[in-house]
């Protein structure tokens, strides 16, 4: 057997139970929950052991990140793809905590997650997913909550009522509500709302969902019905597209056998036809064949500057390489004063910007993103000509300077690092949940999280290699660009619109048929507000405190007062002695 981590092929040498990888160790398991998952992959990476699964009879995913931390914190993540802007997954993270099969009441969560010694559940919408998050004190709350948090999950209730709370209403006034409208009416008109929906459509194929309004745009929101959302969650919301990623102490038998009635309940329902993996269609990464640029308008009564993104289509998600490549370049091209962009552009008595954000979206298909920000309005025809003069001007006089690209590398290293060890939870999530997504084989998880290695390779990379990553994905690549300016008017325009679409929907419907849309509201807050029984937050005890596991604290002195020493004590203070931070 042979697994290909990057440009080495790594040949796993069988010891007792467990592989070795090159120092990296997967741990095969051993026990009696192995009658519900086979396990996909195992390693440790700077200090974490990560274990992927997948159950046989359902297809969902498990993934244990063993985090040294009294805090168990879990991701459960759904690979969600829509080819509309009606919004069908961010509607649904709001449904899902409205109730669910076996627990129909708004609010159940958040009160047994605090009961376990949580500060409650959160959520978030991207567009290739939706990820639903608990935090707790200790293992057994966390164990306690997990069926409850997975029945919402599948089994939501979606009535009517919280369509009509979460999502849209008319209201009485003859206003559009609803949590959900109210929120995407926030950020509808935005400049980097418009300036990114703009650059997404140009960047991604008509058909990709890459482009599409996962949040929801107001106008499908006000036409978007229960039963869509209800064909959306049937679609997508299947144990075979779920992933439960799950950091921190918790003990990998315990936590599979939590997962034995979560199981047999889905068996339960019945076998699901089969549905092709989310983002596994090529049409979603289709090449751009010329690069482009347009101009749009957003609301602003300051009408001196706007801004600018110029956008390309990088590697494959799995070239992990060229991936972390591309993160170095660019922040050496725009990080810092003595950045050539910088320099360039904001560093000059009559500057181009005031700032300047390089970014990206790893999807399929990586997109990296550029964006100038307080553009003088004059200067915004010029910028996109000026921007590829520097660059090109760097790859035709190979002027890139490797001590400060050394620099670079370095300090990307210790960032992973840092977040490594401050918010490890966060940090090697985002790493699972990309995987889920996108990963074809085992060992693109290991691939993946060996961000210092990449870096320690790229370290080694000579000038020509940079050369040519500045050429293919930034001089050479298809650039999609998108020039922004402010308009008063237009501010003016979608105020007066707005007033003069809410006028004409009331008059259509009427003073009375607005009141029977008002006590519909009322009627569904009343309904949505209906509290559960106490027998549901006290069917299980109060976990115990004293099993929560909490970090061991080692103090050491530089000289021998001190001599009965651990092992590991004693290399913490050699490693003190010899003037080590």
């Amino acid at each position: 057997n042979t697994l290909e981590r990057g440009a080495t092929l790594l040949r796993p040498v069988q010891r007792k139970d467990l592989f070795s990888w090159n120092g990296t160790c997967v741990t095969l398991l051993r026990g009696n929950n192995m009658d519900l998952f086979d396990e996909i992959v195992g390693f440790e990476s700077h200090g974490i052991a990560l274990r992927k699964f997948r159950s046989k009879k359902t297809g969902l995913s498990v993934v244990l990140a063993e985090v040294d931390s009294p805090l168990v914190q879990g991701y459960f993540t759904i690979a969600t793809e829509a080819h509309d802007h009606d919004g069908c997954p961010h509607t649904l993270e709001h449904l899902i905590f409205c109730g669910s099969e076996q627990y129909p009441y708004k609010g159940v969560l958040d009160r047994l997650a605090n009961r376990n010694f949580s500060e409650g559940t959160n959520a978030w919408t991207a567009t290739d997913h939706t990820a639903y998050t608990l935090k707790t004190a200790g293992a057994e709350g966390f164990l306690t909550v997990l069926p409850v948090f997975i029945d919402h999950i599948l089994y939501p209730v979606l009535t009517q009522e919280t369509f009509v709370t979460e999502v849209h209403h008319v209201a009485a006034n003859g206003e559009n509500a609803g949590v959900v409208y109210c929120e995407m009416q926030a950020v509808e008109t935005q400049p980097n709302t418009i300036v990114n929906r703009k650059s997404d459509e140009l960047l991604w194929p008509e058909e990709s969902g890459y482009r599409s309004e996962t949040g929801g745009r107001l106008s499908n929101l006000r036409s978007l019905t229960n039963q869509k959302i209800i064909d959306y969650h049937k679609a997508y919301y299947r144990p075979d597209k779920v992933v439960v990623i799950v950091l921190g102490k918790v003990a990998l038998n315990d936590l599979l056998e939590a997962f034995r009635p979560i199981e047999a309940n889905i068996v339960s329902k019945g076998a699901l036809p089969p549905s092709p993996r989310p983002w596994s269609d090529p049409c979603n990464i289709t090449p751009l064949k010329a690069s482009t640029t347009e101009k749009v308008q957003y609301p602003n009564a300051d009408e001196s500057v706007g801004m600018m993104t110029l956008s390309w289509r990088g590697p494959m998600y799995d070239n992990f390489l060229e991936g972390a490549a591309l993160h170095a370049i660019w922040e050496y091209l725009s990080d810092g004063p003595v950045s050539p962009l910088q320099a360039a552009l904001v560093e000059v008595s009559d500057p181009f910007c005031t700032e300047i954000y390089a970014s990206q979206d790893t999807y399929a298909q990586i997109a990296r993103r550029v964006k100038f920000e307080d553009v003088p309005v004059a200067k915004l025809p010029t910028l996109r000509d000026t921007f590829f003069t520097i660059i090109r001007e760097i790859v035709s006089s190979s002027s890139i300077d490797m001590a400060r690209m050394g620099t670079v590398l370095h300090r990307k290293k210790m960032q992973f690092l840092e977040q490594l060890e401050t918010s490890p939870h966060d940090s090697v999530a985002a790493y699972v949940i990309v995987d889920f997504l996108y990963g074809s084989k085992p060992s693109d998880l290991p691939d993946a999280v060996a961000v210092p290695e990449f870096y320690d390779r790229l370290a080694k990379m000579d000038l020509a290699f940079w050369i040519d990553i500045v050429k293919r994905y930034i001089l050479d690549a298809v650039c999609v660009c998108v020039e922004a300016t402010p308009s008063a008017e237009l501010a003016q325009s979608l105020e007066a619109t707005e007033a003069a679409r809410v006028g004409e929907q009331r008059g259509t419907l009427g003073e009375k048929r607005l009141q029977e849309l008002g006590a519909i509201v009322e009627t569904a807050t009343q309904k949505n507000n209906i509290e559960g029984p106490a027998e549901i937050f006290t069917a299980k005890p109060v976990p115990d405190a004293t099993k929560i596991h909490f970090i061991n604290i080692d103090t050491v002195r530089n000289d021998d007062i001190v001599s009965d020493l651990s092992p590991k004590s004693l290399q913490l203070r050699d490693h003190v002695t010899a003037g080590h931070p």
